[in-house]
């Protein structure tokens, strides 16, 4: 094993870990606006480079609240691949992020939940997306999980 550089401290730490599942259902996800999205890059033949600020609601109609936004880029080079953050704007995760990935667009599949912050810290599971191709909006159904991390050092921290 190569020696470890003074400033690097790496060790084995037991930490039994538990996860909490969330699932959020009823989400809509809509890509059409003038606010949404906004094409940089278009290689002829090649490929389309896209940056978003995709919407997130609760619901869906008139009366569906903004929950949520999509923000980051999708790019188009044999099929559409999207890595974007949901940074939630309103209610209970307002603050928290999910980073999300995959090559779920326009199409029914799923996307890849690789991390989060706040209440979704070092989050990973899938998003289901079923796409209504009369609205052109996609329908998400999120499932995470989050560590809960248990044993004596953290509850002391937490008393």
């Amino acid at each position: 094993m190569a020696a470890v550089p003074p400033n690097v401290e790496v060790s084995i730490v037991p930490a039994p870990t538990t996860y909490r599942k969330t699932i959020l259902r009823n989400l809509w996800l809509g890509r059409t606006g003038d606010d949404t999205q906004k094409s940089l890059l278009e290689v002829g033949k090649f490929g389309h480079y896209v940056v978003v600020n995709w919407t997130v609601f609760e619901g869906e109609g008139n009366g569906a609240k903004l929950v949520a936004r999509g923000q980051g880029s999708t790019i188009c080079a044999g099929s559409w691949i999207s890595t974007y953050v949901i940074v939630f704007v309103d209610g209970r995760f307002k603050g928290s992020t999910l980073q999300v990935m995959g090559n779920a667009l326009g199409v029914n599949g799923q996307l890849a939940v690789t991390g989060g912050t706040g209440e979704f810290a070092l989050a990973s599971g899938i998003i289901k997306v079923d796409f209504d191709k009369l609205t052109g909006v996609d329908h998400l159904t999120v499932e995470v999980y989050t560590p809960v991390f248990l044993g004596p050092c953290y509850a002391a921290a937490e008393n």
